[in-house]
């Protein structure tokens, strides 16, 4: 198991918490479908940085290490113009594995996806540039407020 860190996962989770405020009608799904619609807002920021070839390779591989973590990504992959397919396919086997039971399928693994993309990114750019690259994706939260939440993960 490969986990992304402290301060990713944490970043992670205010963004999954952002999207699904953002789409209040979806509150009670499953955390991982949640990670679809950050990733997919991250794709129209990091494709104008890196390019759409360079936005699926991040992707590509920040899934292999989701993938390691958690089973609910199991039959998830990244297609050519760079979304994730097969998520909401992937949640409903789960959650059917487990005969509903979301905090036993692994549904709730959606932080792990995003934080290992944020990872990928904070080694290949930099913290800095990455936070503005998120800031850049849901500009009404300041740079400011992303770099404490990070401080604070990390001396915890």
């Amino acid at each position: 198991m490969n986990s992304a860190s402290l301060s990713s996962q944490t970043l992670a989770r205010v963004l999954l918490s952002r999207e699904a405020a953002r789409y209040s009608a979806d509150a009670g799904l499953p955390i991982s479908l949640h990670a679809a619609r950050v990733c997919e807002v991250l794709r129209t920021v990091l494709t104008a940085f890196a390019g759409s070839a360079g936005y699926r390779a991040l992707l590509a591989r920040a899934l292999v290490l989701a993938k390691a973590d958690s089973t609910v990504f199991a039959s998830v992959h990244v297609s050519k113009d760079g979304t994730l397919a097969g998520v909401e396919a992937s949640v409903e086997a789960s959650v059917e594995g487990t005969h509903g039971r979301l905090s036993q399928c692994g549904c709730e693994d959606g932080p792990v996806l995003v934080a290992h993309l944020l990872d990928l990114l904070i080694a290949l750019i930099g913290r800095s540039l990455t936070l503005r690259l998120v800031s850049d994706a849901w500009p009404d939260a300041p740079v400011e407020s992303w770099n404490s939440l990070i401080q604070g993960a990390e001396k915890s």
